[in-house]
């Protein structure tokens, strides 16, 4: 026969669970239980005596849902009173609300389930307690005088926080850390799990400070960080808002520096610093004492680089330096020892610059460099990938140079260039702008060289515009002397005004209005010359071009438009106008006095090809008679 119970319980909590206080209470460990008192009847009111199985189940709700935890217990019930304590996992006391649920054998949950209820000085425990102190002593104080940890703090769930401290008064400290003995730290922080972190702290107040420390005794260290792991950062800093600073030094004493970091270890890096926002500064540094130094880097091992700058991001910069005062440099380098650069910059990335300097105002130097050790390098500049530049100089000021060379030693060069690859060039200046000028130089000594270049094997200076139609590879408004000349094409033209545009080898005669036209009359005595395709020597020709103009071949050898209806046309063969518009004929002599001569003034040149019949175009020797 089953038995049916009915209850009058009463639940009191008269311990709590240890991890509440753990870490604040010393001494012998408190119980992890709860004891529950309470009376057992039957049906009808009768309490009973005897032992009886009875489960407890905590829940997260009032009623419904699924218990969190439950604990099996066999009471002992003298008429009806029973005393049992119930034990569950410690972790579920967390702060939340939780409720007790009893069921007697085989029956099923008693209700309502019961509200756990904290004894009130653990209300300071719960998640959001206030410890609050007005006074100006704090709030909590914890000394540990033994070895060990005075407070000690773990987390084990993601996002989560192990200490969380907000300071809104004004000049308030969210910390106050001091450390007296010796090898003591005032902070100690850990990081195991992936993305966490030891330390956090925000600032969001203006002019607020996240972590202030200070460091007053001899060789004390305001913040000390070890890193043992591969790819570990000791501080890591990030910046997301606006003009804001990952980290801010101010030096008020002489000889003292803000940040100092030194490695022991090959290949580890003193300071590593990633910007991913937009118009970011990995470093920013400003200095306001006289002969102070912003960044002062010094390193001892062969091999090792004082500063090492890497892009990765599109029109980044690995160091970007702006001068704004008068006499002021955006880098200063100094070398002393033999065959030292001063400055050292290698690109590899695709149309990277090696170096780029700007300047902006007037008598400023984007870059500065000077040795004074034998057989050294002011600057050196080397690139290994394709289309980059070794040393790549913008200037936008009108008549600033992009660079200016000045030599004081004899025979010292203003610049000198070795080329070993086949197809390597020595000096490349490639300009844009209207009017503006690649290279410049200008000798003022007597006998002195604007520019000085010597090849024993190819060409001294090889200059191609890409666009001969309307400007020189070389040009020069004064004399030019050489001993020799040698041109690719085997005319000589000049530039004279035509009344229509011609095509090379149309055969031209003078107009009435003194502008060349293209031939219409055999044997015209207007007869001017041939249009040059490509003249080897061009007269007349205009800095800006020679718009309304052709280049009319006045003599040596040109391609001439000809027509062999007239007679077959072979070497030798003198020729002149034809009554087809701008061509060429054979010419017939006429008898003169029992003489054959050609008419005068109507001998155009003689044929250097042949063509039998129609019309069609041969290279001819032009002999203007």
């Amino acid at each position: 026969m089953q038995t049916t119970f009915n209850r009058f319980l009463v639940l009191v909590v008269v311990a709590v669970l240890l991890s509440l206080t753990a870490g604040i209470v010393s001494g012998a460990s408190v119980t992890q239980s709860i004891t529950y008192q309470g009376k057992l009847t039957d049906a009808g009111g009768t309490p009973l005596t005897g032992t009886y199985p009875v489960t407890f189940s905590l829940y997260d709700v009032p009623s419904g849902g699924t218990a969190l935890v439950q604990n099996h217990q066999t009471i002992t019930c003298t008429n009806g009173l029973f005393t049992t304590p119930a034990m569950f996992v410690p972790e579920m006391f967390n702060g939340q609300a939780l409720w007790l649920g009893v069921a007697v054998g085989s029956d099923p949950e008693m209700t309502p389930r019961q509200e756990i209820r904290p004894v009130p000085y653990a209300l300071s425990l719960r998640p959001g307690a206030l410890i609050a102190q007005p006074l100006a002593s704090p709030a909590l104080s914890l000394v540990k005088t033994g070895a060990g940890k005075a407070l000690s703090i773990s987390t084990t769930a993601d996002g989560s926080e192990g200490i969380f401290v907000r300071a809104t008064g004004k000049e308030s400290k969210g910390y106050s850390v001091i450390a007296e003995g010796e090898g003591s730290r005032g902070i100690n922080a850990t990081s195991y799990g992936r993305d966490s972190k030891a330390v956090w702290a925000y600032a969001p107040d203006d002019l607020s400070t996240a972590i202030e420390v200070s460091a007053s005794g001899e060789h004390g260290k305001g913040v000390s960080v070890h890193t043992t792991g591969e790819q570990d950062a000791g501080i890591f800093i990030q910046t997301s808002g606006d003009n804001s600073h990952g980290s801010w030094s101010e030096i008020f004493r002489k000889n003292s520096i803000g940040s100092y970091i030194h490695t022991y270890e090959d290949s580890s890096e003193g300071v590593k610093v990633l910007t991913n926002g937009e118009q970011s500064d990995g470093i920013y540094v400003t200095t306001l004492g006289g002969h102070s130094t912003g960044v002062n880097v010094t390193t001892k091992h062969e091999g090792s680089a004082a500063i090492r700058a890497k892009t990765e991001a599109d029109n980044a910069y690995g160091i970007r330096t702006e001068t704004s005062g008068t006499g002021s440099h955006g880098i200063w380098s100094v070398t002393n020892n033999d065959d030292s650069a001063a400055l050292v910059a290698v690109t590899k990335g695709e149309g990277s610059d090696a170096i780029s300097a700007t300047t902006h105002e007037r008598d400023s130097t984007g870059l500065y460099a000077k040795t004074r050790a034998d057989h050294s390098d002011a600057i050196r500049a080397t690139t290994e990938g394709p289309v980059s530049a070794g040393v790549n100089i913008t200037t936008k000021n009108d008549y600033s140079p992009g660079v200016t060379v000045s030599t004081e030693g004899e025979n010292s060069y203003g610049v000198e260039v070795y080329t070993r690859e086949s197809g390597s060039i020595g000096f490349f200046a490639d300009t844009e702008a209207d009017s503006s000028t690649a290279v410049y130089a200008h000798g003022r000594g007597e006998h002195s060289h604007g520019v000085y270049a010597s090849s024993d094997r190819s060409d001294a200076i090889y200059a191609d515009t890409g666009n001969p139609d309307s400007s020189y590879g070389v040009y020069t408004p004064d004399k030019m002397s050489a001993r020799t000349y040698d041109t690719n094409s085997g005319d000589v033209a000049e530039y004279i005004p035509v009344a229509e545009d011609a095509e090379p080898g149309t055969v031209l005669v003078i107009g009435p209005d003194g502008k060349l036209v293209p031939s219409t009359t055999a044997y015209d005595t207007r007869v001017a010359g041939i249009v040059s395709t490509q003249p080897g020597l061009a007269l007349a020709t205009k800095e800006g071009g020679n718009p309304g103009e052709a280049a009319v071949a006045l003599a040596g050898r040109v391609p001439c438009r000809v027509d062999a209806g007239y007679g077959a046309i072979h070497p030798g063969d003198v020729l002149t106008t034809s009554a087809t518009p701008g061509h060429a004929m054979k010419a017939v002599p006429v008898n003169a006095g029992g003489v054959e001569i050609y008419r005068p003034g109507t001998v155009l040149g003689k044929a250097l090809g042949t063509l039998e019949s129609g019309t069609g175009t041969i290279e001819v020797l032009v002999t203007l008679q």
